[in-house]
This record gives C-alpha cells, structure tokens and sequence, in this order.
C-alpha cells in the first residue's frame, strides 16, 4: 500500500513545478501591463498639463496684448 510510482511522482511534481511557473509568468505580463498603463497615464497627464499650459499662456499674452491698446 505505501508504493509510489517513482515516474508519475515525477510526472506530477513536474506538472506543479509546470504550473506555478506558468501562474509566475501571468503575473509578470499582469505586472507588466499596470505599468505600461499608469505610464500611458503619467503621458497622458502631462499632455493635457502642457497643452492647458500653452492655452493659458497664449491667453495671457492675448490678455496683455488687448489691455495694451
């Protein structure tokens, strides 16, 4: 009763050690993407930051050229 199969042992250790490799490697792409996407954000926001500035910017050049005349 206390025989084990040397070979399917194997065969299931390996198919463990098989899946918590494949469970590591999901976590790095799931990783991976958040930070791909929370850059994307970061440039996102800094695009909008800049072209908000250069709305201001040119508003207040526009401001001070018309309060000029």
């Amino acid at each position: 009763m206390g025989y084990v199969d040397e070979g399917r042992a194997d065969n299931v250790k390996e198919a463990i050690n098989l899946s918590i490799s494949e469970m590591r490697y999901e976590q790095e792409v799931m990783q991976r993407n958040r930070m791909y996407s929370a850059v994307q954000n970061v440039n996102a926001n800094a695009r909008r930051a800049a072209v908000f500035s250069g709305i201001a910017a040119a508003a207040s050049i526009f401001g001070a050229l018309s309060s000029s005349d």
